[in-house]
This record gives C-alpha cells, structure tokens and sequence, in this order.
C-alpha cells in the first residue's frame, strides 16, 4: 500500500503532494485536473510500467523527481527509464485499405 506520494516537476503542476487515507480515496475534480495521472503515477510506483502515455517531466528544469511512502519507509524509483514511442510511428497503427 502506498501511503504518500511527492511529484516535482513531473505532471500538471510543479509539485503534488499526496497522503492517502488508509482504506478509501475518492478522486474528484474537473476534467485536465490531474486525477488519471495520479492513478497512472500509484500504477507506475506499484509495477514499475507506465498503463498508457508516461508522464513526461515539465521542460526547463532537470530536477524531476517522484518518491512515495510504503510501509512507513520513504521509496524511491530504482528501475530503469521507460521510452514511450507512439505505434504509428513504429507501423504499428491501424491504416485505412
């Protein structure tokens, strides 16, 4: 289970901080807020893949960071970059006969 999550300069926002409650979360807010990305992020602490697009870091600051809190002790991503590259671009897109 993870218990917090800290994002800078990764996402919507320069930096997101979040504590979850220990049994129930519900996510609310206007669409382009930042909800699916916080799931994509907990998915991506969790497995180590990204479920769709990554999210890409902000440009014009190379201080990205994203850490979390998992069994009372502070994580940190020791996994390799993942490149996401578009299908279309690999042949791999639907085409029109």
């Amino acid at each position: 289970m993870i218990h917090e999550l800290h994002l800078k300069q990764v996402g919507p926002a320069p930096q997101f901080d979040v504590r979850f409650a220990e049994r129930l979360n519900i996510l609310t807010g206007d669409n382009g807020l930042g909800k699916t990305f916080l799931l994509d992020v907990v998915w991506w602490a969790l497995t180590g893949t990204w479920a769709g697009a990554p999210a890409w870091p902000q440009r014009g600051n190379g201080n990205t960071s994203i850490s979390w809190t998992s069994k009372g002790a502070p994580q940190r991503p020791g996994r390799k970059p993942q490149a996401w590259i578009a299908p279309i671009r690999q042949g791999y897109g639907i085409g029109m006969a």
